[in-house]
């Protein structure tokens, strides 16, 4: 718990000087956090399994590069903002291909692969589908402003 809040402070931390860029590497580091966990909780039952690494393997790997990104946008690194709407851009295209496969799941009665019910698995996706939106929406409005600010243009309102 104490390794989320220091990362969600340096996310916030004033360096970051575009709002909107701040709560999108937020939003990356608690999708990084959340995605790992909910996938551990979903397929608990198939974790040792290593036949089915790749039906969960996918979350792990999504959470690491979202990490990286969003560190890279702390840091400053040259082209992280883009990195950063590439890795959502992404896991968006990943994630709608997921939620796609379980509405098709819960349309046909099919029992969720994990321990979850398969309604449940559904909201969760499509309430994570609007976050990521949500997400990619403030990155590219923060990236605007930034290019504004390089610009000379006032961008403090």
């Amino acid at each position: 718990m104490i390794c989320f809040l220091n990362i969600l402070m340096l996310a916030f931390s004033r360096e970051m000087k575009i709002k909107e860029i701040k709560w999108s590497v937020a939003m990356s580091i608690g999708l990084a956090i959340f995605l790992p966990i909910a996938e551990s909780i979903r397929r608990f039952n198939q974790i040792i399994a290593l036949e089915h690494i790749w039906d969960w393997a996918d979350d792990y790997v999504l959470a690491l590069v979202l990490l990286i990104a969003a560190l890279s946008v702390k840091y400053k690194l040259p082209y992280s903002v883009l990195i950063l709407g590439g890795v959502f851009s992404l896991g968006l295209l990943v994630h709608l291909h997921s939620t796609y496969t379980q509405l098709i799941h819960y349309l046909n009665g099919d029992p969720d692969p994990g321990i979850l019910a398969s309604g449940f698995v559904l909201i969760v996706k499509l309430i994570l589908l609007v976050y990521i939106l949500i997400a990619c929406d403030l990155l590219i409005k923060g990236a605007l402003r930034l290019n504004d600010n390089e610009r000379g243009f006032d961008t403090s309102g």
